[in-house]
């Protein structure tokens, strides 16, 4: 079981509008870190809420710079202050982890909460992982369901496995295996090994009618390009 996901979101936005963020990023693909560090530093320091961002990610892994995690601390409040989802999810996440600040789950959840508002996938997923597991909130299966839901209208695929693992074990609903294998097919499909165990040892324990049933569920969903599945 997941019992938690790995929260660091590793991937450099690119901003169509700024030329010189371009060149940052031309120079990061090129491996040329320095040349990106600087360029964005530039931009961060004018008020780039993208450049802050990748000044943060860089800082975060230790991409061409040395890790500090207080430093990309700094970065990402700069730019989740400005509204940037993926930034404040980034910000929730150092918070849980004590990640170059004391550990504070309130402060986590604030951060988490208002990525999650703008309907970002990983907020979500890390705020019902917290209620189901008893995380700073009292455990509650129905939240925790209502933000697996919302990030599985994504196709996210830990929010996917999770809801595999509520309806496999009766957390908020009534215990569903075909739902639960419907879900884990549905992660499996996108790459989760894990999921794809889970699915293999629930075949043992179910009926065929219930075997197809679950798979057209499955083929259902990914046409609805997983809205309200």
């Amino acid at each position: 079981m997941k019992n938690f996901i790995f929260f660091l979101n590793l991937f450099f936005i690119i901003n169509a509008y700024s030329s010189d963020f371009k060149k940052g990023m031309d120079a990061f693909n090129s491996s040329d870190y320095l040349k990106a560090y600087n360029v964005w530093k530039v931009l961060a320091k004018k008020g780039d809420v993208y450049a802050q961002f990748n000044l943060a990610q860089m800082y975060r892994i230790g991409k061409g710079i040395k890790k500090n995690n207080i430093n990309a601390l700094k970065w990402y409040l700069l730019s989740a202050k400005q509204g940037y989802a993926v930034a404040q999810y980034n910000l929730g996440q150092m918070y849980r982890r004590g990640d170059g600040v004391l550990k504070n789950n309130k402060e986590a959840v604030k951060w988490y909460l208002l990525a999650a508002k703008q309907r970002d996938p990983l907020a979500q997923t890390s705020l019902g992982v917290m209620y189901k597991n008893g995380e700073f909130f009292e455990k509650d299966f129905k939240k925790s369901l209502k933000w697996f839901r919302l990030a599985a209208n994504t196709g996210f695929i830990d929010a996917l496995y999770n809801l595999g693992i509520m309806y496999n074990n009766g957390y908020g609903v009534i215990r569903d295996q075909t739902l639960a294998y419907m879900w884990w097919g549905l992660a499996s499909s996108r790459g989760d090994k894990e999921a794809e165990k889970n699915r293999q040892a629930l075949i043992k324990k179910m009926k065929t009618t219930e075997i197809d049933k679950a798979e057209l569920l499955i083929k259902t969903c990914i046409k609805k390009n997983y809205k309200n599945c």
